[in-house]
């Protein structure tokens, strides 16, 4: 196992670095003033993260009429990071710098055969393909996070019964153990709806906004949530807890045992469904009844009745599920991505228009954005967010993030 790349390092320390690695380069007078601290004092907490070449001088700023100043920043080199995103049906495995930029990215189908012990052969050797064709001489992979499907238990690291996935073995799966002899870093865990809201939330759209909420619609429905610095975790990290929102009290059967839920009504499986329910009852389609949901989002693009009034029925029960949730939870921004969400323009645009219109007047500021900045990425830049903020002792730290907001 690699040292801990903040061994030297201590509060202040991890501190400082945080606030570079969010807002640099700036000088040492624009870091004293975020910091609050006095120059001695702020030269001590500089001086480790030098010495290791965390933190470097790359560049020099404007002057404003003696000598340029001199800027700090996190290193470009040396350190990297990884993520992974491992969802029902792709996983994807990016190396990224201490600033949280992509360099690198490959992305697997999610068959049969991935199995959890060939999905960890994959993203180790994958992550050793990337970080030799990438990263300069020297250079090496120190922290490792992801995002994956839950429910999980995140301190002991183990995925605990994710729902979906074609490959058997996907029970009590200590996933982190796993990787970490592998890839010989920590790894960190969390599910991926977490991972996404919190790269967007420090590094993407969400960036200065309170609070942000992230929803992936595809086969299942994935939330994260981050308010005031803070994500929030349900007690085993699910990340269907919305998807199981009651929209409809009387309404289908869900697999949870309740009648109603949003899960039944706003997923891919709930649009296929409904579909072949329909073309049974003898409605009329240019699609056969078993089509696949990427055919019916396209005929609804090419103006099929049928593709178009089964996805808009989808979307208007997520659009009343979204405005139950910002009327509890009062967010700036949400954050529609996933399949459906990319896929079709009418669902993205009915379930923001139906939200928009059954919240309260006092949550009427909120916006949505569709795929959010990171897009593809954000579940796996996310995983790599995860780990460098657990490592920096930067989650939860509401200074550094008020630092961070005030940027």
């Amino acid at each position: 196992m690699l040292p801990d790349l903040f061994s030297a390092c201590g509060p202040q320390e991890k501190r400082v670095f945080c606030a570079l690695q969010k807002l640099g380069p700036v000088s040492k007078s624009q870091l004293l003033a975020i910091t609050g601290f006095k120059l001695t004092t702020l030269s001590r907490f500089l001086r480790p993260l030098e010495e290791r070449r965390l933190v470097v001088r790359p560049q020099f700023g404007e002057s404003s009429g003696g000598r340029k100043p001199v800027l700090y920043d996190v290193t470009d080199r040396d350190y990297y990071l990884l993520g992974v995103d491992i969802s029902r049906t792709y996983m994807q495995v990016v190396l990224t710098d201490l600033k949280l930029h992509v360099l690198a990215s490959r992305r697997f189908h999610m068959g049969e055969r991935f199995t959890p012990e060939r999905t960890v052969q994959t993203i180790v050797k994958t992550a050793r393909e990337l970080a030799e064709r990438t990263t300069p001489a020297g250079g090496r992979i120190v922290l490792a996070g992801v995002g994956a499907v839950g429910p999980m238990s995140r301190t002991k690291g183990v995925l605990l019964s994710p729902r979906y996935f074609q490959a058997a073995g996907w029970k009590d799966v200590p996933l982190v153990a796993m990787l970490q002899e592998g890839l010989r870093c920590p790894v960190s865990l969390d599910n991926g709806a977490n991972t996404a809201v919190l790269a967007e939330a420090l590094y993407g759209i969400g960036r200065g906004v309170p609070r942000v909420v992230y929803v992936n619609c595809g086969v299942g429905i994935r939330t994260g949530t981050f308010l005031d610095g803070a994500l929030i975790r349900t007690p085993q990290n699910e990340e269907d807890v919305f998807g199981h929102m009651v929209v409809n009290a009387d309404g289908r059967l869900c697999t949870c045992g309740k009648r109603g839920c949003l899960d039944c009504y706003a997923t891919i499986r709930a649009v296929t469904s409904e579909f072949v329910e329909r073309r049974a009852r003898g409605d009329r389609s240019a699609l056969p009844a078993d089509a696949a949901w990427e055919s019916i989002c396209a005929a609804a693009q090419q103006g099929d009745a049928l593709a178009e009034d089964v996805l808009r029925h989808a979307a208007t029960y997520l659009g009343i599920g979204l405005s139950n949730l910002i009327n509890l939870l009062g967010p700036g921004l949400v954050i529609l991505s996933g399949p459906l969400i990319r896929q079709s323009d009418l669902f993205f645009e009915t379930a923001a228009g139906v939200a928009q219109k059954h919240i309260w007047a006092a949550q009427s500021g909120v916006v949505f954005h569709r795929g959010g900045s990171l897009e593809e990425d954000a579940i796996a830049v996310g995983g790599a967010a995860l780990a460098l903020e657990e490592a920096a002792g930067a989650l939860p730290d509401h200074r550094v993030q008020a630092v961070q907001r005030s940027g």
